[in-house]
């Protein structure tokens, strides 16, 4: 995404929600177990790179009742997003591990077990950071 602005913009246009922050992620590169994400991600995505191939970034979006991930529907910053999970935000449990090497975020659906491990990008501009910390304040963001 160009800016954070236009993130925001393009996950309000996908959602249809107001969105207060919405973070640039990627699925854990050592979780092949999970092929749920690695399917939903592909849908509808470029497969030039082959059918296995997956996007470089996913953007977690968060709203004052419901948490997003959506995917870039084609190669660049300025791609428009498409839906791939929401999450009720009085069910979604939020894992999160901050190193020195990674910053990692595990999204649960606590009635269906649905689980989602993603990676922080690593970037000034992907307000990981403060996706985080809206997920881990969910009483005060969803009051």
């Amino acid at each position: 995404m160009a800016s954070e602005q236009d993130r925001l913009d393009a996950a309000r246009r996908a959602t249809g929600d107001d969105i207060v922050i919405a973070g640039l992620f990627a699925p854990r590169d050592d979780d092949a177990r999970d092929a749920q994400i690695s399917s939903l991600l592909s849908l509808g995505a470029d497969t030039a790179a082959g059918p296995r191939a997956r996007p470089q970034r996913l953007v977690v979006a968060v709203s004052p009742t419901r948490v997003y991930l959506l995917r870039p529907t084609a190669a660049g910053d300025d791609a428009p997003l498409a839906l791939v999970h929401t999450f009720d935000r009085r069910r979604v449990a939020t894992t999160i591990h901050a190193r020195m090497s990674a910053r990692t975020l595990t999204l649960e659906d606590t009635w269906t077990g649905e689980r989602y491990e993603l990676v922080g990008e690593r970037t000034p501009d992907a307000h990981v950071t403060a996706t985080m910390h809206a997920l881990s304040d969910i009483h005060e963001l969803a009051s």
